[in-house]
């Protein structure tokens, strides 16, 4: 990867995350010059392609987050923070849908597409068949309300609702805290309805929503132990997250 990211960089990214900024780091530096190129400095710098603020408070907190800005035009906005530069434009949706979501060390960061990152792709080989009109829902249900969670598609466990179902059922490991359990409550109402309380997410527990598997607990692992290695692929636009087990 081009980029060089320090922990100044990373703090920058975890803060875009916690106030859920719409973000992609580029990382191959295509406004540089051929001498720019060259420097190795340049590779210091935290190039950030964001979504452009939609209201004066919207504004003042990319400001908080991202330094002192300047208004060169209608439509661009530059942040220095320092080494960091930050640029929205009218093509961002696009490329936002189409990112690279790569876990460094439990921080998720959102790539623009470009060659030099293939390799961090998350190739989706997993036996999970998602279903665009049923499992896609809840995965943005899921995304939306910012749910701690995680898929496990190797079924090593006895499917309650009969093996013969196989992979049509999602099976979700959902972090049983009691701020994720009211995050998941309204993801759960939003598309099934019907979620259990927080003192009962927050014991060990299973249950079946629709063709949704949930689980609170998985055997005697630490959720927070897989949730820093989880596996991340962007799914139509939706972040879903994997169990490495």
């Amino acid at each position: 990867m081009n980029v060089q990211l320090n922990e100044k960089h990373l703090q920058i990214l975890r803060d875009c995350n916690d106030n859920l900024f719409r973000y992609l780091v580029r990382d191959d530096y295509a406004w540089a010059n051929e001498h720019q190129r060259k420097q190795p400095k340049l590779y210091e710098t935290l190039d950030l392609w964001i979504d452009a603020p939609v209201s004066p408070e919207e504004q003042k907190l990319y400001i908080k987050v991202l330094g002192q800005g300047r208004r060169e035009l209608s439509h661009v906005l530059y942040f220095f923070n320092p080494n960091v530069m930050g640029m929205p434009t009218d093509e961002f949706n696009r490329a936002y849908q189409e990112r690279i979501i790569a876990n460094h060390e439990g921080l998720k960061i959102n790539f623009a597409r470009h060659k030099t990152l293939l390799k961090l792709e998350q190739a989706a080989t997993h036996k999970l068949d998602i279903d665009g009109g049923k499992h896609i829902f809840t995965l943005h249900s899921l995304y939306f309300f910012g749910v701690e969670y995680l898929l496990v598609d190797e079924y090593p466990i006895i499917n309650p609702v009969g093996a013969h179902n196989g992979n049509t059922y999602m099976v979700v490991w959902v972090n049983p805290t009691e701020e994720n359990a009211k995050r998941f409550r309204k993801a759960s109402d939003y598309c099934s309805g019907n979620p259990p309380t927080v003192k009962e997410m927050c014991r060990n527990r299973r249950f079946v929503q629709g063709n949704v598997y949930i689980q609170t607990y998985y055997q005697s692992f630490d959720f927070n132990e897989y949730y820093q290695k989880r596996k991340i692929i962007n799914y139509k636009g939706t972040e879903v997250h994997f169990a490495q087990l």
